[in-house]
């Protein structure tokens, strides 16, 4: 009987972790949204990046393989270790140099998903 009274304490607390893993689930996966610069982008997303990329005609001035992009008068964007979506946000926001600002033409959510998909097809 002391047998089942111990197996019942391992069950127990075997069921209280899981438990607790199961409630944390739902946390851990609303950070690793869409929301998430950091988050990598689902297919759908993906599409939707690259549909912008070539809408604006950012492979006019800038190479990105993944996008049709082979444009020189920008810096490639393949390979581009210095481009983060902080940066490339900012750069489609305000511009700089040759580069026009997009703010006002595209909306945040557009520049914010621009910025995810060239980060992520830039490897």
């Amino acid at each position: 009987m002391v047998r089942v009274v111990a197996d019942a304490g391992k069950w127990t607390k075997l069921g209280l972790g899981a438990l607790v893993l199961a409630a944390a689930m739902p946390v851990v996966s609303a950070y690793a949204t869409s929301d998430d610069p950091t988050a990598k982008l689902t297919a759908e997303e993906v599409v939707k990046g690259r549909a912008l990329f070539n809408d604006w005609s950012c492979g006019a001035c800038h190479t990105l393989t993944d996008g049709g992009g082979t444009g020189h008068v920008g810096p490639s964007l393949d390979g581009n270790t210095k481009l983060d979506h902080p940066f490339v946000v900012d750069r489609l926001t305000n511009g700089q140099g040759a580069m026009p600002s997009f703010g006002g033409q595209m909306t945040d959510e557009e520049i914010s998903l621009l910025a995810k998909y060239v980060v992520q097809a830039k490897k």
